[in-house]
């Protein structure tokens, strides 16, 4: 069995090995496997735009409930800071309102670092636009309890507690 295990992580490297984030960024959606297997060509110096517009079909593909998607955003928002670091804080809000019974029900049941960037952009928001900002995150969030479990609005409520814009400042 190990060897079995140790032959497909040879095959799935070597399908990795001079790959392209370029290239893989043209058709994110057949490669799932390489990226989730590989995250550091998703957080490697190579081609920003490439990087950027993979990170953002993700998010199009973790919009539609796509879980494989999801753990991809997961696994390279842990090591993600720079112009990475606040595609996530963008990319995080727009799962929000467009599919936030997914994005929340897997925040409950995963340990995430997307909850943090989550924050991080609700709050550069209001950072940005101001208070009236503030009142639409909390309005969104009531409407939002209605297609939630209790766990998922209780975590809900407490994501919308730590938006703080004043981390930007």
């Amino acid at each position: 069995m190990r060897h079995i295990i140790l032959f497909f992580l040879f095959i799935n490297s070597m399908l990795a090995f001079g790959q392209d984030i370029c290239k893989i960024s043209k058709s994110v959606t057949t490669n799932l496997n390489i990226l989730y297997n590989n995250p550091k060509l998703l957080l490697s110096n190579s081609n920003d735009n490439c990087i950027l517009s993979t990170i953002d079909s993700l998010c199009a593909l973790a919009i539609k409930n796509d879980t494989a998607a999801m753990r991809i955003l997961d696994r390279v928002s842990i090591k993600s800071d720079g112009y990475l670091g606040e595609a996530f804080n963008v990319i995080t809000v727009k799962l929000f309102y467009s599919n936030t019974k997914f994005f929340i029900n897997w925040l409950t049941k995963n340990k995430s670092t997307l909850k943090k960037d989550l924050i991080y952009g609700l709050s550069s928001d209001v950072s940005i636009k101001g208070q009236k900002e503030m009142a639409r995150i909390k309005n969104f969030g009531k409407k939002q309890k209605s297609i939630l479990t209790v766990k998922e609005s209780k975590l809900l409520d407490s994501i919308i507690k730590l938006v703080n814009p004043k981390i930007w400042e």
